[in-house]
């Protein structure tokens, strides 16, 4: 039975690649189960008010220096240049008002976006305008359990 098994895993990249793309997203889609289950207390919302960015702000500091991918600041808040323009909006999930969770969607402008730092010369001439890059994804240590939250801001 093991054998058969291993040798059916075999052939299921064979099959799929016979089916049609849309049908292959459809077979993928449904195979995500991700119910929505957190409840009137949880709101997805743009953040509106200095509390609200300062709550995001937060989270992503925590979030990052939890992980390593940054020092702990006196501030405890993370903020970078992209945050500064106004062509970047701050996505955050609020518990009882208080921020849980937060995203940045950077839109190309002054600075461009985040990746294009990674990208040659050439690359940058060939950029589409309006191009949006998520940033900036953390979720507050007490929720990360929650897939909902995440699935929630990506």
């Amino acid at each position: 039975m093991k054998h058969l098994r291993r040798k059916f895993r075999n052939y299921v990249p064979k099959l799929l690649s016979l089916v049609s793309k849309q049908v292959y997203y459809r077979m993928v889609r449904n195979r995500v189960n991700m119910p929505l289950e957190l409840g009137n207390d949880y709101c997805l919302k743009l953040a509106e008010t200095e509390e609200e960015y300062q709550g995001a702000y937060h989270v992503l500091h925590d979030a990052y220096v939890d992980v390593g991918y940054a020092e702990q600041r006196q501030s405890g808040l993370r903020v970078t240049k992209y945050h500064a323009l106004g062509s970047t909006y701050t996505m955050i999930v609020t518990h009882q008002k208080k921020v849980v969770g937060t995203c940045s969607l950077i839109v190309r402008g002054e600075f461009g976006i985040p990746l294009d730092s990674l990208l040659s010369s050439t690359d940058n001439e060939t950029q589409l305008p309006g191009a949006v890059e998520v940033s900036s994804l953390a979720v507050e240590k007490s929720n990360r359990n929650k897939g909902e939250i995440l699935f929630l801001l990506v």
